[in-house]
């Protein structure tokens, strides 16, 4: 492989580089703002609930309900960060071999 088409090579894998850290970027940002909106959900569904709750038991409920809805807010935002990560993750473990494959190639030509 010549010197060029190298420099090519290196130039697309960090074009892609790129690309992946603002997918992981964005990804993550949206993990946060799913989380932070279905918590704010909760948060409106909780004061509703309290407000047509009888008794003390009914307010426990509302509260232990609360308290779950908040909870599963942030194993949705987990599990999204989690699968971005994995697939940044992925991303740049094929942009190393190809980076890697590219060079070997360069040295090979050159023997």
């Amino acid at each position: 492989m010549e010197r060029k088409e190298l420099e090519a090579q290196r130039k697309a894998i960090e074009e892609a580089k790129k690309q992946a850290d603002n997918v992981l970027k964005d990804g993550l940002k949206r993990a946060d703002h799913a989380c932070k909106e279905a918590k704010k959900q909760a948060d409106i569904v909780y004061k509703e609930a309290k407000k047509i709750a009888i008794d003390k038991e009914a307010k426990k409920v509302a509260d232990q309900a609360h308290k779950e809805a908040l909870k599963e807010a942030e194993k949705v935002r987990d599990a999204i960060k989690n699968e971005v990560w994995a697939v940044w993750h992925a991303s740049y473990e094929k942009r190393a071999e190809d980076l890697a494959k590219a060079i070997g190639q360069s040295e090979e030509a050159r023997e």
